[in-house]
């Protein structure tokens, strides 16, 4: 089906950019306008629509497969046989899977706190088995249990302790050697999209500014993360969706390719939402992609694709898994995300400490020095009225001891200049803590702000 269609002028985000000549009329976006030719609702408002059955199965023989970090790090969560259907899937369509730079970059810096979020659930595992055991052991305090059971129990409890401590021993060996990083490096070999130039991510970052002003999906719900004084990641953090997202775009753009992104990301700069239910995909999204590629895009999150790849491509996956893969994600919204907030909140606390802890130091130092200040301007004023006795007394005694007040005069007047120039230096030494108390004051509130956002969402 031919998509191209005749837009005369095309203006995105404030800027005429151009566009493809396609078949449909008016495409609106926050902050896009489109002027063309009438056309119906749905060519309008494509984002509004779904496809038909036969349209997603359409799509579905020839498109790329785009998939996300998060839906990559979930495969540490799931069973083997779990893990296992997903990456029949990645090596059955190899030629169509596809993952974003900065998604890819995103899954290898955060593989390693996933990984420890796993091995907290299984601590919290083991310590809960050993107390249910040990709340069963007393012969004297309820709840009672016979002896015949309780041999029975502890036999189940002591191969169930066994099999999670040894699973939790597999989970720490991957931080080291990882089979499932060695797994997704091998299956996804040239499936990874290039890296932006500084350049272009400069570019993003002040587009970004705008969209995330004005609430245009996706990343701005991201806008509070990241850290000013960290790393390159760190620093563009608050925009890793939105570089995703332009890297989808090019890719669509370069091969002419119809997307279906699967994620597990559940936030709203995503995701149409009504209460708690999820109806699809942002309207803005598909209709940005459609405008910028002239091209279809889909998004399904990890259950839902997992059905229509059992329905469209064949694949056979069983009730089981889909159960699994759908009980994790209504279980938690986001666990990765939840773990991630953790460790930012760890790390903006230790932020706030610091910064509190310098302040009061600078606070500490600044106060001495004034009260240093205070006593050299006494000792100065002490000197000059010395001073001031001084040169009456050479008046009187001219004659008799000029010499010798002339040098108690000429040694005072050298105390007095070497006073003035300590109070110069104080005077600095104040302007230059109060500059500190400011940045850090200013770190401090920044910081402050964010573990608050924290708390909000």
């Amino acid at each position: 089906m031919d998509r191209r269609l005749g837009a005369t002028r095309f203006f995105y985000l404030g800027r005429e950019a151009p566009l493809p000549a396609l078949k449909y009329s008016v495409i609106y976006i926050p902050g896009v306008v489109v002027f063309s030719a009438g056309g119906g609702m749905r060519n309008m408002f494509p984002g509004h629509f779904k496809g038909s059955e036969v349209e997603v199965k359409e799509v579905w023989k020839s498109c790329l497969f785009v998939f996300d970090a998060n839906i990559i790090l979930n495969l540490y969560r799931y069973s083997d046989s779990t893990r296992q259907e997903f990456f029949n899937i990645f090596e059955k369509f190899k030629d169509r899977i596809w993952i974003p730079n900065r998604a890819a970059e995103e899954f290898l810096i955060n593989r390693a706190s996933v990984i420890a979020s796993q091995e907290k659930t299984y601590d919290d595992a083991i310590k809960g088995v050993d107390e249910l055991k040990k709340s069963l052991e007393s012969p004297r305090k309820q709840p009672f249990v016979s002896k015949e059971v309780m041999s029975q129990a502890e036999s189940f409890f002591e191969r169930l302790l066994s099999e999670l401590s040894e699973n939790k021993d597999v989970l720490a060996n991957r931080v080291s050697d990882d089979e499932i990083k060695a797994s997704v490096s091998e299956v996804f070999e040239g499936c990874v999209g290039e890296p932006y130039d500084d350049e272009s991510i400069k570019k993003i970052i002040e587009e970004g500014d705008q969209r995330y002003a004005h609430k245009i999906p996706p990343g701005y719900k991201d806008a509070g993360k990241g850290d000013v004084n960290g790393s390159v990641f760190e620093r563009t953090r608050k925009y890793g969706d939105l570089i995703v997202w332009k890297q989808i775009l090019d890719k669509a753009v370069n091969d002419s390719v119809d997307v279906v992104l699967v994620t597990d990301d559940k936030k709203e700069d995503w995701w149409e939402k009504s209460g708690h239910r999820t109806i699809g995909p942002r309207p803005e999204l598909v209709e940005e992609f459609f405008v910028t590629t002239g091209r279809t895009f889909q998004m399904y999150q990890a259950d839902r694709f997992l059905v229509l790849a059992r329905e469209n491509l064949d694949e056979e996956v069983s009730e089981e898994i889909v159960d699994e893969v759908r009980g994790f994600s209504e279980d938690s919204d986001n666990w990765i995300s939840d773990y991630l907030k953790e460790e930012e909140r760890v790390r903006l606390q230790a932020a706030v400490e610091f910064f509190g802890s310098a302040l009061d130091d600078r606070k500490f130092k600044m106060n001495k020095l004034r009260e240093e200040l205070h006593d050299l301007r006494s000792l100065k004023e002490c000197k000059e009225s010395e001073m001031n006795a001084l040169s009456n007394k050479k008046e009187v005694h001219q004659l008799k001891d000029g010499m010798s007040l002339m040098k108690d005069y000429t040694a005072a007047w050298g105390e007095v200049n070497h006073i003035a120039s300590s109070i110069d230096d104080t005077k600095l030494e104040i302007q230059k803590l109060k500059d500190e108390v400011y940045t850090l004051s200013n770190e401090f509130q920044v910081n402050v702000s964010k573990l608050e956002g924290l708390d909000d969402d």
